[in-house]
């Protein structure tokens, strides 16, 4: 009898039930595709299906209820009819957010008088407030990543310390001057942009360099300017990101709420891939100078050896202007991969795997250093709850937006070539009846392909699934 005691009480948005029995239907999404004179199926997997529960239940006249059921049949009723998810409280697994599928079903007999017999289906859902549509995942991610810039300027700004010693000044100016000289060359290495995008972002980061020392004035504008190193590369994908505003803390509202375009088509691929793989490779900011294997951006600083009070304090600025440069970037990325053009699901979740990793060690190393006593030891707060927790929303809402946008594209599988050879031509007509798609697997496959009218006969290449 111990199943028993585990039991919870069934409800629906709060309207209690009794159950008789429930399914729950789980698995993949598997599409079986059968060709011509081949004997064995391909099995496209699209991922993990979504999880299906049905259940009988039955509201019953009692002592409880004086023996008229009828408000409760009335109210659950009311709770399927409502619009959006809910909480479902399941007796065998608990509270679970979901969504009624179709009607649900009430019977009533005069044979069984008393009680009204439900039987719902419901499907596990994510909270209403991220029910997407066509564009509402760009506005999803958008909103996310707007409250973490403005939570991790203002952590900045709250902790970061203009000094009045002049060696410690001179350490900010250097840093800066790593990150500035970090970016361009981030920009420099993107491929698929216009010479006049390359240009405007490179003068940004120019009238950077040559004011720093004015910049620097104030953790105000030293936030700002790091910011803006980051925003270069919105002159390089010739589009303007949309600013949402946000939280307003410390970092002043006059850098914040700007009205800008949402950009009318998606970004290339060729532009968007190097563009993130570049701000990925901008979250090595502020290694050591002894690192084994230093990134080609360079970006490495002279380790900083605490002993007192004021080099504690010099380094816990450098950490607060390494974190905050690579909050910046990590953000950026997601911003310009939700607006990417993709070929394939495969390469969504390449994009968006690249940048989650990246997340993740940025998050493990804000963690760790959470967890430090080192400057604890000199009376020095090390604060960045608030950059940790808004870094850890952006990742969860970038991987459901990223999902979204894979979800209608066509797989990449590997399709073995005859023996005696075959053309791209061949192949387009074969399995997509349309001529035109022989550029595309050429142009898929062209490391290994010589030419698109003589493929490796016995040799496995990618084409898409659709």
């Amino acid at each position: 009898m111990s199943w028993r005691l585990n039991l919870q009480d069934a409800s629906f948005r709060g309207i209690p039930f009794k159950v008789s029995s429930s399914d729950l239907g789980t698995g993949r999404r598997n599409v079986v595709h059968q060709y011509p004179n081949r004997n064995t199926p391909f099995i496209e997997d699209l991922g993990q299906d979504t999880d299906e529960f049905t259940i009988t239940g039955y509201v019953i006249q009692n002592i409880e209820n004086s023996f008229n059921y009828f408000l409760e049949r009335d109210a659950l009723i009311e709770a399927c009819r409502q619009a959006g998810s809910g909480t479902l409280v399941h007796p065998f697994l608990g509270n679970q957010q979901v969504s009624l599928v179709g009607k649900a079903r009430i019977r009533e007999t005069f044979d069984n008088g008393g009680i009204a017999t439900f039987s719902m289906t419901f499907v596990r859902t994510e909270s209403s407030s991220f029910i997407l549509s066509d564009i509402d995942y760009i506005e999803a991610v958008d909103q996310s990543a707007e409250t973490a810039v403005n939570q991790c300027c203002d952590n900045f700004v709250d902790n970061f310390r203009i000094p009045n010693l002049g060696y410690s000044r001179e350490t900010i100016i250097t840093d800066a001057t790593s990150a500035i000289a970090m970016t361009k060359k981030a920009i420099l290495a993107t491929k698929g942009g216009l010479s006049s995008t390359i240009s405007s972002a490179l003068g940004l980061l120019s009238s950077n360099l040559v004011n720093i020392n004015t910049i620097i004035s104030s953790p105000n504008d030293t936030a700002t300017m790091l910011k803006s190193n980051i925003d270069s590369f919105l002159y390089l994908i010739g589009e303007e990101i949309p600013v949402t505003g946000g939280i307003i803390g410390n970092w002043s509202g006059e850098y914040r709420g700007d009205t800008v375009s949402l950009p009318g088509d998606e970004l290339p691929s060729v532009l968007g891939k190097s563009s993130t793989n570049a701000l990925v490779e901008m979250n090595r900011f502020g290694e050591s100078t002894t690192v084994s294997d230093p990134s080609t951006y360079g970006g490495r600083l002279d380790p900083i050896s605490i002993t007192s009070e004021n080099s504690a304090r010099q380094s816990l600025n450098r950490l607060y202007m390494v974190n905050l440069t690579r909050n910046l970037a990590l953000i950026m990325a997601c911003r310009i991969a939700i607006r990417m053009e993709y070929d394939s699901y495969d390469e969504v979740i390449e994009v968006m795997n690249n940048i989650v990793d990246a997340i993740d060690d940025h998050l493990t190393k804000l963690g760790d250093e959470a967890a430090t006593d080192t400057y604890r030891n000199y009376n020095i707060l090390d604060d960045n709850n608030d950059m940790f927790s808004s870094m850890e929303q952006l990742r969860s809402d970038f991987i459901k937006a990223m999902k979204e946008v894979g979800v209608s594209l066509a797989v990449i599988i590997e399709y073995e070539c005859p023996p005696d050879g075959i053309t791209t031509l061949e192949i387009a007509y074969d399995r997509y009846m349309d001529l035109d798609r022989a550029e595309e697997i050429f142009q898929r496959n062209k490391t290994m392909v010589q030419h698109p009218g003589f493929l490796p006969g016995g040799k496995k290449i990618e084409i898409l699934s659709e």
